[in-house]
């Protein structure tokens, strides 16, 4: 009995001073869940009567065989804006690959930033065991998006030979044989065997007529550097323009069919689902 009485004023001080305090701390495990969770209510309850005001629905003023109509009215308006909020916010993407090339014009070691996303992809890929670069935050497919809606040339779905044939692989080729030759002219760069690249290319070998302007000095980097930073610069605008005229063809994002971080991603998720899949490992000996 005397221990009840003591746990007793145990909880009647503590209620006290969490009344005083407002301080979580002083309660016990049980009633800081119950505080917490009428918290959550609560804001839930604020922020709902947020919404269902700039909704114009008051589900206060309801009939109450109404007021759950009311209520799931409330609910989809919430859905419906944050669902746009997310779709402006992606949309705005393509500023990043603008950003990139403009950044070229003031020092084309800025386009070591191409880098990104070379590798990016395939960190939220085995983060995430999904294709979340492609298929929700790639600024290229955004600008392809923002540029091309509604501006198709043909207004033909993109071929099945780009989905499923051989465009995908010969894409893919054309990438391996890129990173080949930019790995191989640096090193002979650096070696002092081969002349640096002073201007951008267009597929590798073809050179376009121009200079890019560089309007911000950053000092003095090794040759190497900067011939690597041309090298990424005619990667990212070649497969620019290409991904440009395939969707002006086709459908915006008809490039993303044969992208070759796409192909790869597919391999990689492929494998990594092999992996995991326990119906697909060898059965262990018969005892």
């Amino acid at each position: 009995m005397q221990l009840l009485k003591a746990y007793e004023s145990s909880i009647c001080q503590r209620l006290q001073l969490y009344r005083e305090t407002k301080d979580k701390r002083y309660l016990p495990a049980s009633f800081r869940d119950c505080v917490t969770l009428s918290q959550y209510l609560f804001s839930i309850i604020r922020i709902m009567a947020k919404h269902t005001r700039l909704s114009g629905i008051n589900i206060c003023q309801a009939e109450p065989a109404d007021q759950s109509k009311q209520l799931g009215r409330a609910i989809d308006h919430m859905t419906q804006r944050i669902s746009m909020n997310k779709i402006n916010w992606t949309n705005a993407l393509y500023g990043v690959t603008i950003a990139f090339f403009i950044l070229g014009f003031f020092n084309i070691i800025f386009a070591w930033l191409g880098l990104a996303c070379l590798i990016t992809p395939f960190i939220l890929l085995f983060k995430d065991r999904k294709k979340t670069w492609c298929q929700g935050i790639c600024p290229r497919a955004s600008l392809f998006q923002k540029l091309l809606k509604g501006r198709s040339l043909t207004g033909k779905r993109t071929p099945d030979w780009f989905i499923r044939g051989k465009a995908k692989w010969i894409m893919l080729g054309y990438f391996c044989l890129n990173l080949f030759v930019l790995t191989m002219s640096t090193i002979m760069v650096f070696s002092g065997r081969m002349e640096p690249m002073d201007r951008v290319r267009f597929l590798i070998a073809f050179q376009l007529p121009w200079q890019i302007p560089q309007l911000l000095d950053l000092g003095t980097f090794p040759v190497w550097i900067g011939h690597l930073s041309f090298r990424i610069y005619s990667m990212m605008f070649t497969t620019t323009v290409l991904g440009l005229i395939i969707g002006w063809i086709y459908m915006p994002r008809s490039w993303c069919t044969i992208c070759p971080i796409n192909t790869l991603s597919d391999a990689a998720l492929k494998k990594l689902n092999h992996k995991n899949d326990p119906s697909d490992r060898p059965a262990g000996p018969i005892s």
